[in-house]
């Protein structure tokens, strides 16, 4: 009966960790710690007075994820207001059709993990929910130093306005 018991909790744990492992890859495969992005593209709203709004909700990390299109190429984002600029993915880059070359101007940004290097991309045309916007600098990094692509402040300054609330990430497109 011991013997059963042994098997049985093994079998339990290895259905366990198939589980866990099961919700921890993304859409492009990618091995995610926490959970997958479920990224999705934000909701479009009418506010007061008619003005148009995108609603990003509140992802249950705490973090703004949401779908942007390059080039016809959905990829997520997390919006980081740290963030000066739209930073991608290499992957998600290459996916996109953006991939700058060797000699494209670098640059330096102090991230929360270190200093990181990469390189300009760009102009790009960026669609967020029904919006256009043209002539978005992006910046590349390598995979192993990002984990989602981030939406910066150069593409969050281009709305009227943008606020938090409890539904959520608030963009005021016109």
């Amino acid at each position: 009966m011991e013997r059963h018991a042994g098997f049985i909790a093994l079998l339990v744990v290895g259905g366990v960790i198939a589980l866990i492992v099961s919700r921890s890859v993304d859409s492009q495969g990618r091995v995610v710690i926490g959970g997958a992005f479920d990224a999705r593209p934000p909701v479009v709203v009418t506010g007061d007075g008619a003005i148009g709004q995108l609603l990003i909700p509140q992802h249950f990390s705490g973090s703004y994820l949401t779908e942007v299109t390059i080039s016809g190429t959905p990829i997520e984002v997390m919006v980081d207001t740290g963030a000066s600029y739209f930073t991608l993915r290499e992957s998600d880059a290459i996916r996109a059709g953006i991939n700058p070359p060797s000699a494209a101007p670098r640059r330096e940004f102090r991230t929360a993990n270190g200093t990181v290097t990469a390189r300009q991309a760009g102009p790009v045309s960026v669609q967020l929910g029904p919006t256009r916007l043209d002539d978005v600098t992006v910046y590349v990094l390598a995979d192993d130093r990002l984990g989602i692509s981030l939406l910066g402040m150069n593409v969050l300054n281009r709305f009227q306005a943008f606020s938090f609330s409890d539904r959520g990430l608030i963009i005021d497109v016109n």
